[in-house]
């Protein structure tokens, strides 16, 4: 499980798994200590001043890592990146997991689905210029089983935002949310979407860390439409791992709790309403 995240707090972990919590926190201490080294502990989240109040991260050790090439696991593959934003990356999609588990109408259909059924070539999407912009996570499709059927949702990953980079940069070579807009705009525009993946839909989800911050974001999405804004950007705020508040809960939030849109109604991805 920590193969395909990456890195989880315990809490997160015991959601996913079930169980008893005390236990699981026994046991993935025997699993990170000497001479184990079954589990990691990033020591990015040390960095924290509320640190010794939250619960431990994790992520796979030296002698997992090693286990699971033996049994010829192929190991997930992230970009690297620094590990407040791995982290956030994780629990957004951790929280999506949890979600599509407690809700007996929905499925999730991951990218290894989607790259055997479709054949599609690549996570990356193709744009005009020639280039191509890679999502923070990759491809993946809620399909509604209690909904008329073919009723899903296409993501082509999430753009996890820990406020680093500028939401409307002067300089364009800079990375900034303006860039990532125009970029999805125009795959909106071109519905590269239906070659590419084969798909009929798409949503791009960002999740930031502020209400302000998402606000500045639904303000430029509306700027660069002309005031129209899209249905296919997806908003939604969570704390950052260095704000003093809590981290948010291991719960399904992210399908279960409403994502802001510019220039349309929120919508709850955890139903096929409201489109």
């Amino acid at each position: 499980m920590l193969d395909r995240f990456g890195v989880l707090p315990l809490d997160y972990v015991h959601a996913l798994i079930g169980g008893n919590l005390a236990a699981l926190r026994s046991r993935f201490n025997l699993l990170w200590s000497p001479p184990n080294f079954y589990l990691s502990r990033p020591d990015g989240q040390r960095r924290c001043a509320n640190a010794n109040y939250r619960y431990l991260v994790y992520a796979n050790g030296t002698q997992a890592k090693a286990l699971l090439r033996e049994r010829g696991h192929a190991l997930a593959h992230r970009r690297a990146s620094p590990f407040p934003h791995q982290l956030m990356e994780s629990m957004i999609a951790a929280s999506i997991h949890i979600g599509i588990a407690g809700s007996p109408d929905l499925r999730l259909i991951d990218w290894n689905r989607i790259k055997a059924e479709t054949g599609s070539p690549a996570a990356s999407i193709p744009l005009p210029r020639g280039s191509s912009i890679v999502p923070d996570w990759e491809p993946f499709i809620i399909e509604y089983a209690g909904s008329p059927k073919s009723a899903f949702r296409f993501f082509p990953g999430f753009e996890a935002d820990t406020g680093t980079e500028p939401v409307d940069a002067a300089d364009l070579e800079r990375s900034s949310i303006r860039g990532k807009f125009e970029d999805y705009l125009s795959v909106v525009k071109a519905r590269t979407y239906e070659s590419h993946f084969g798909v009929s839909t798409f949503f791009i989800p960002f999740v930031t860390t502020t209400e302000r911050r998402m606000t500045s974001m639904i303000a430029l999405l509306l700027k660069l439409t002309g005031g129209k804004g899209s249905p296919n950007f997806l908003f939604k705020h969570v704390p950052s791992f260095t704000a003093p508040e809590r981290l948010a809960p291991p719960t399904g939030h992210m399908l279960t709790d409403p994502w802001q849109r510019a220039g349309f109604p929120p919508i709850n991805l955890d139903t096929i309403e409201g489109r």
